[in-house]
């Protein structure tokens, strides 16, 4: 009987985004992964596109390469150009897909521990994409 690998279920409900922030590694991790000077990297921070969001995780696509298991911060902004990072969160870089010539990079990190308050700030913008969201059925 063959053996099956382990299911891999999603516990948090991801929600498909289009928004701007920044990425950074960690100090824990600076001496190990350093951004070379052709990275665009602006005060250590690198611009990305977040395309998927939840409690759980965030999807960026980067025109920057970061090795998987690279402890990051990422800070998340809201849709105004000239507004405040809505939070920071750190994170794990979990999986890194090439994704055209560019070349650009899908970069998917896993959260990690928030405080309460981070968690409030990020449920509070999950709740701002659910209500965005368009209902089912109305045309």
């Amino acid at each position: 009987m063959d053996q099956q690998p382990p299911l891999i279920v999603r516990r948090n409900a991801r929600h498909d985004v289009a928004i701007r922030g920044r990425v950074s590694i960690a100090p824990d991790h600076a001496k190990s992964v350093s951004l070379a000077g052709a990275s665009g990297a602006k005060d250590g921070w690198v611009d990305v596109d977040i395309v998927d969001f939840s409690t759980g995780g965030v999807g960026m696509v980067s025109l920057v390469f970061l090795p998987r298991k690279t402890h990051v911060r990422v800070q998340v902004f809201g849709p105004d150009p000239e507004s405040p990072a809505l939070v920071e969160l750190p994170g794990v870089i979990q999986r890194v897909c090439m994704t055209d010539r560019r070349p650009a990079y899908l970069i998917g990190a896993s959260v990690g521990e928030l405080t309460p308050e981070v968690r409030s700030r990020v449920e509070s913008i999950l709740a701002m994409f659910a209500d965005a969201s368009p209902t089912s059925g109305a045309d």
